[in-house]
């Protein structure tokens, strides 16, 4: 399951990737915890902090779940167990009700036989353990595995198997002497670190990877987290603005989390790995295209060549579009080259790029070399290939989000001005 430069993210054998998502394109070518605004207690809602830290993300790319929100067409959640409408609650107050509502209708916690959720009860470690795990399996599509032997000595019952299986992959850890303490109550700044490795796991199924980043040195600091074993983290949710604090600026790590609270920053989380295309649940595969057209008006034309047909075309223009399925890492493109010349040459390269075509913008993803372009050229005028997010620099959710700052060329000595350009635009999901 582990994303490496030589397989797809989530365990799908790269060459099964690119057959399917290739015919698709052929096919379409061809035809800390915090509150819900931004504080983390159970009060009132405050006013705005004066600190630099920005307001609390919200939980609106995530909530409610896709199969609430239009039956005949959502996403099948029987892999989740919750096809059921969830269960209402006559105590959710206001501060984390919406949270706790998508919570539950993800299948992420649930709540007391007596019909009640009572979201200002404190949360155990082993409650923290099943309702992470919840998370990760929702997030990811994968259950975590559960190691053949307890790792604790205290720990049995039917939170055993969840923190087995996040001791395992080093989300959750024990006590020096050999304990869990299922029982005790959970710290704010346990629990950061806790979200930050969960996040980072559901992103690279390893907990020191890339999300979320870590704090600008600059951002406002809480008073009462420097020398916290815990500062690290609880800086770096803040930077996410999955947590505020609970004042302008105090954390409150040795406080202990609710069941309200928990709700609130478990779809905060969801939502933020929602932002680059690893909450599974709400992935999508999004189709972009272009045309690519000689850059300066003023460059000679490409050389006219005769087609099979025995008619004369203009060798200056491509058609190219992308699959990019940024959940699994992998971006699949298909280039017409009909209309380019039959000699591309030994520096072609097709390649997007950030940026417009007035500048070298910062290489996104390398398609094609020269000989698999001439290849494609020699053959049906047509190349198609898989790339994956892993071999290139930029996060292919960052091409989603914003396709308009993205470009396509198609370089060659043989082309006009040496380079043919197009925008991306997108074409609907696939």
């Amino acid at each position: 399951m582990v994303r490496t430069s030589g397989g797809a993210r989530r365990g799908i054998a790269p060459t099964l990737v690119a057959l399917l998502t290739v015919a698709a394109l052929l096919s379409s070518a061809l035809a800390a915890v915090a509150e819900p605004v931004d504080r983390d207690d159970d009060g009132p809602e405050p006013e705005p902090p004066s600190t630099s830290v920005s307001d609390a993300r919200g939980i609106d790319r995530v909530c409610p779940p896709p199969w609430d929100e239009d039956a005949d067409d959502a996403d099948d959640p029987s892999d989740l167990d919750e096809t059921d409408p969830p269960p209402t609650f006559d105590d959710l107050g206001e501060a984390h009700a919406d949270a706790i509502r998508c919570a539950v209708g993800y299948g992420l916690v649930s709540g007391f036989d007596d019909g009640t959720f009572r979201p200002s009860t404190e949360v155990t470690r082993g409650q923290v353990a099943t309702f992470v795990a919840a998370w990760l399996r929702a997030a990811t599509g994968f259950s975590l595995d559960v190691p053949e032997e307890q790792p604790f000595t205290d720990v049995d019952g039917v939170h055993a198997e969840a923190i087995a299986a996040l001791a395992d992959v080093g989300i959750l850890s024990g006590r020096e002497d050999g304990t869990f303490r299922p029982d005790d109550a959970f710290t704010r700044g346990q629990f950061a670190a806790v979200v930050t490795r969960a996040i980072s796991y559901a992103d690279v199924f390893d907990v020191d990877g890339p999300l979320p980043p870590p704090a600008p040195d600059d951002l406002a600091r809480f008073d009462d987290v420097p020398g916290s074993t815990f500062e690290d983290e609880i800086r770096t949710l803040a930077a996410a603005r999955i947590t505020t604090g609970t004042s302008d600026d105090t954390f409150s790590p040795s406080r202990t989390v609710t069941r309200g609270q928990l709700a609130t920053f478990l779809m905060r989380s969801a939502d933020y790995l929602d932002r680059h295309q690893r909450w599974r649940p709400t992935a999508v595969t999004v189709v972009l295209s272009a045309d690519l057209v000689p850059v300066d008006d003023d460059a000679p034309s490409a050389p006219e060549e005769p087609d099979d047909d025995g008619t004369w075309t203009d060798r200056s223009r491509a058609t190219v579009s992308l699959v990019i399925n940024a959940f699994n890492g992998t971006l699949a493109y298909v280039v017409d080259l009909s209309d380019v010349p039959s000699s591309l040459g030994d520096d072609a390269a097709l390649e997007v790029r950030l940026g417009s075509p007035d500048e070298e913008g910062p290489l996104a993803a390398r398609l094609a070399d020269a000989a698999t372009l001439q290849a494609g050229r020699d053959t049906h005028g047509v190349v198609t290939g898989t790339v994956l997010e892993a071999d290139n620099s930029v996060r292919l959710a960052d091409l989603i989000v914003d396709p308009e700052g993205v470009g396509v060329e198609l370089r060659s000595d043989r082309l006009p001005g040496g380079r043919l350009w197009g925008q991306l635009s997108p074409n609907g999901p696939a």
